[in-house]
């Protein structure tokens, strides 16, 4: 899910692979890119300009979208299905990553305005790449792989060998691999393992003290399962329950470089397993909006104003339950000694 210009939010469907451009205040489809590739859509981002829309498949191609057009302005091609996605704004690079094919399972960089790879790294995953992350202020490119590594590449060297500056060991098949703050990177893996990993720049596996060992996200958060990490000045989990289908979204402190739980918001999310969700923290009637997509098949979206007033209401409802029992203890108490 990805939102554009003109309060559109574009989100794919994997039944038929088509991509929906849906109004953000009413929920209604204003477009549909019918059949937009041949194979499962995999990924999505937005590009530098707000109507641009990246997207990439198994189907081995990544495609950037005009909004407003609704047809493909560019197409990268890529020797295997594409699993992974990410495109530098101060850059204007799209990164992408590839399941495995023989031996090989490829990260390559493109400049967004040509069609030819600038760099390809063939050799540093065993595994598909499922995570792609740009540093945000440099050419830094960070890859996860189904084979547990997460590799820091700079991306301005093309032998692969040499533009390897670390080399992370997760111990599990990674869902997340992201740059957290300044000098740290966050992994998750598809079982809900977490850990915080020190950059060291040097091209060697991170020293076992600089890791800051999270363990299974979902007995420490009290989640089923890890859906996205937001990053930036304010990084977010998005996480979800099984059981009672709420979305928790839980800050991550920069200063303590932990999950904050006393800043933990949850909201409903739908009756299914939620694959991706935005929260729109400028909406027009004010107060945060979780929009929600689920294996369902179903958009939705919850106000956070209304969660914060029905759970301010709860507190009101058990201040006067108290409040009333108090009165009925003290109407009902036995004083034999008053007059």
């Amino acid at each position: 899910m990805v939102p554009l210009a003109d309060s559109t939010l574009a989100i794919s469907s994997s039944i038929n692979n088509n991509i929906l451009l849906v109004d953000q205040d009413s929920l209604a489809v204003k477009h549909t890119l019918h059949k937009a590739h041949d194979d499962v859509i995999t990924g999505m981002c937005q590009g530098n300009d707000p109507f641009e829309l990246y997207t990439s498949s198994r189907d081995g191609t990544v495609k950037l979208w005009d909004a407003r057009t609704r047809r493909t302005a560019r197409q990268y091609r890529a020797a295997a299905g594409v699993l992974s996605l990410a495109h530098h704004t101060a850059q204007n690079k799209v990164a992408l990553g590839t399941e495995l094919k023989g031996t090989d399972a490829l990260v390559s960089v493109y400049d967004a305005r040509g069609s030819a790879p600038l760099v390809v790294y063939a050799d540093s995953h065993a595994e598909d790449v499922t995570s792609l992350n740009w540093h945000h202020t440099h050419n830094l490119l960070l890859s996860g792989g189904g084979d547990g590594i997460a590799t820091l590449f700079d991306t301005n060297v093309t032998d692969e060998d040499d533009a390897v500056l670390q080399v992370i060991n997760h111990g599990a098949s990674l869902h997340v691999a992201q740059f957290v703050g300044k000098n740290e990177v966050l992994g998750i893996s598809h079982m809900e393992t977490a850990s915080l990993y020190k950059l060291s720049y040097a091209q060697e596996d991170s020293p076992r003290d600089a890791v800051k060992e999270f363990g299974d996200l979902r007995a420490k958060l009290g989640v089923d399962y890890a859906i996205s990490f937001s990053s930036g000045s304010e990084p977010k989990l998005f996480a979800g329950s099984t059981e009672t289908g709420l979305v928790s979204i839980i800050p991550f402190n920069l200063n303590t470089m932990d999950f904050d739980l006393d800043g933990r918001l949850d909201m409903e999310g739908g009756t299914e397993v939620i694959r991706a969700c935005y929260l729109d923290q400028t909406p027009k009637q004010g107060g945060d909006v979780l929009y929600t997509c689920g294996e369902d098949g179903v958009l939705r979206c919850f106000s956070r104003t209304s969660v914060l007033q029905e759970e301010e209401a709860k507190q009101q409802r058990k201040r006067e339950l108290r409040e009333s029992k108090s009165a009925q203890r003290k109407h009902n108490r036995f004083e034999p000694y008053k007059k």
